[in-house]
């Protein structure tokens, strides 16, 4: 997939561009988590095998369970902003949408993870900071972001070219019917 902007039947899409940190966390994720599977495998007691597997169980789900929500594809369209990630997709109607702005990595500093990933497979879930309150991100990239504001929420979204997509996702609301 192309991390241009594409025009395609009325809809602006871009991909996601994983940054050189998230290639790193991710990468040392995996790493560790090999290691540990590695240290344990050979040395179990035979009486507890059963812990063994166990144990790798829950450490292959701290991978693969992240994954599903390993953003693929922003969207916009005449009707909706779409996220579409591994699995599933979040939606935001363009008529909850009160403002979208690029965001810069400083408006996301000093933010807190309430739940979610750090880093592996990308900033994914819940934040918090003083500057912006609670706010859910889907980003790859820090340096590259969007901001949207909308009567439900806030959300920061990475994508390769910020500004292209606040200029296409401004123009179609621009587009909506008034409202009284």
């Amino acid at each position: 997939m192309t991390h241009l902007m594409e025009k395609e039947n009325r809809t602006f899409a871009t991909g996601f561009k994983w940054s050189t940190e998230v290639i790193i966390l991710t990468s040392f994720t995996f790493v560790v988590i090999l290691g540990v599977i590695a240290s344990f495998y050979p040395q179990w007691p035979a009486g507890m095998l059963w812990m063994k597997y166990l144990i790798v169980m829950i450490v292959l789900s701290i991978v693969v369970i992240p994954a599903a929500y390993c953003p693929m594809r922003l969207s916009v369209d005449d009707e909706r902003i779409v996220l579409k990630r591994v699995v599933g997709k979040l939606e935001i109607k363009l008529t909850e949408v009160r403002s979208i702005t690029v965001a810069s990595k400083k408006d996301i500093s000093g933010s807190i993870r309430t739940f979610g990933s750090g880093g592996l497979y990308g900033f994914l879930g819940h934040f918090y900071n003083k500057k912006l309150g609670h706010y859910i991100m889907y980003a790859t990239d820090r340096r590259s972001l969007v901001y949207i504001r909308t009567a439900k929420g806030k959300y920061i979204f990475s994508t390769p070219q910020p500004q292209a997509f606040v200029d296409a996702t401004n123009g179609k609301l621009q587009a909506l019917p008034k409202r009284a």
